[in-house]
């Protein structure tokens, strides 16, 4: 597993970094992120407040010497929250316009993984679905319609993400001035090229039943169509609901 981390992680930062954290993390002792801003991170990190927490932490940061500001991705306390994120840095270097961009992979004063992104502003679909409700059918082709070019250009890598649900669609204002989608978390996505599986357990769409059936058996059986499914699910979410359709209904 050190050895696919490394191979993608060299496009981004120091594989030297991310491989000592690999073979580290059985024995770490994660106790969550304690980070307050003026906590200096790497000694160039600077944290100036916390953006959002979940199963990893938030925050944004400043470089103390470039003077320009980054995300830092904590994970929680749980092994396995680490674990997800430290095989979400495998697909951080991806270079293509709807990844967010990973910079390095460090570890924290107190001990945890910390993943440092490029920074961005926005909000994401689940948010404006809880805010607004259903959206009209031109919007939502037109939000949809930029989801499926952002999934076929991680398919043509041979990437699926394995987790798309709104919250993961995070929506931002692109070069040009218009909405641009960013797809987020990729802690269970698979590179069916280079090998690369999913970790172990079901993702937080499964319940939430933005999930492909195939999912209730085993992630190895999960290919690009479970992205296409999810994505039919995320359409008919915010063209005709106001939530998502239940597990059960899903399967109907």
């Amino acid at each position: 597993m050190t050895e696919a981390y490394s191979k993608l992680w060299g496009r981004v930062g120091s594989t030297r970094r991310l491989a000592s954290l690999a073979d580290l993390a059985p024995g770490l002792r994660y106790r969550g992120p304690s980070m307050v801003p003026g906590t200096l991170v790497e000694g160039k990190y600077r944290v100036a407040q916390r953006l959002g927490h979940g199963g990893s932490s938030v925050f944004l940061a400043n470089h103390e010497m470039l003077r320009q500001p980054v995300a830092l991705k904590v994970s929680s306390q749980s092994p396995v929250e680490v674990q997800r994120l430290m095989h979400a840095a495998m697909f951080a270097g991806l270079k293509v316009p709807c990844v967010v961009q990973g910079l390095e992979l460090v570890r924290l004063p107190s001990g945890e993984a910390c993943l440092v992104l490029e920074p961005l502003s926005g909000q994401d679909l689940g948010a404006v679905l809880a805010h607004q409700g259903k959206f009209p059918m031109v919007n939502a082709a037109g939000y949809v319609l930029q989801v499926c070019e952002a999934l076929a250009q991680l398919h043509a890598l041979g990437v699926v993400h394995g987790d798309l649900k709104p919250g993961h669609l995070l929506w931002i204002t692109g070069p040009d001035g218009g909405p641009m989608v960013k797809i987020l978390d990729f802690g269970f996505a698979k590179n069916v090229a280079q090998g690369i599986v999913p970790p172990q357990g079901r993702p937080s769409g499964v319940a939430m039943g933005y999930s492909a059936p195939e999912y209730l058996y085993s992630n190895d059986a999960v290919s690009f169509a479970a992205d296409q499914f999810s994505l039919g699910v995320v359409l008919f979410e915010i063209c005709l609901l106001y939530t998502s359709p239940s597990p059960r209904d899903r399967t109907r």
